[in-house]
């Protein structure tokens, strides 16, 4: 759940946000400010904001790696060629054609940086989510492992989460190889 929050709403707000220069002057700076803050420290408010469930695990989740997935799609908006946009107004493109004809298709490969760096920053806000308050999960039984000074469970855990964000980066190769012979018109 956090990983379609994070990835459908991060890169859309990062199309809208960085096709506008206005938006884009206003919002980044305080948008790299607030990368910087901690966010662990907030996952005591979520606990009581959400309860113990799942709820507060993605709503920490979708906080942890929401900045830095709408900042890559952003920034991969923000450096396609002005020229673009020009020509296609001059052809009469109203701003959701630019959007949808120009700006999404030539920023794809920012748009998989950021479902690579939005799905790996899930996986970490959710094991974290789960390592702080939890009583099931993987995140969990790390903790609970490295309580109990049972290092081969800990070890175990690392291992899947390496695992399940291993699988993660296949998938993903395989779909910036798709991105990539749609570019190129193949």
């Amino acid at each position: 759940m956090a990983y379609a929050i994070v990835c459908g709403g991060g890169i859309l707000v990062g199309q809208l946000v960085g096709s506008s220069v206005v938006a884009r002057r206003m919002l980044l700076p305080v948008l790299r400010s607030a990368i910087a803050v901690p966010l662990v420290v907030l996952y005591p408010v979520m606990m009581v904001w959400f309860g113990l469930g799942s709820p507060s695990k993605i709503a920490f989740a979708s906080i942890y790696a929401f900045i830095p997935t709408m900042l890559t799609a952003m920034a991969g908006v923000a450096a396609l060629n002005p020229a673009l946009g020009e020509t296609a107004r001059a052809f009469g493109a109203t701003r959701a054609q630019q959007i949808l004809y120009i700006s999404v298709p030539a920023s794809l490969p920012s748009m998989v940086a950021s479902l690579r760096l939005g799905g790996a920053l899930v996986i970490v806000g959710v094991i974290v989510a789960q390592m702080l308050g939890a009583a099931e999960g993987l995140g969990f039984l790390i903790t609970r492992y490295r309580t109990l000074l049972n290092s081969p469970g800990v070890y175990a855990g690392i291992v899947l989460v390496l695992l399940i964000t291993g699988i993660h980066e296949i998938l993903l190769r395989r779909l910036e190889r798709t991105v990539a012979a749609y570019r190129q018109g193949d």
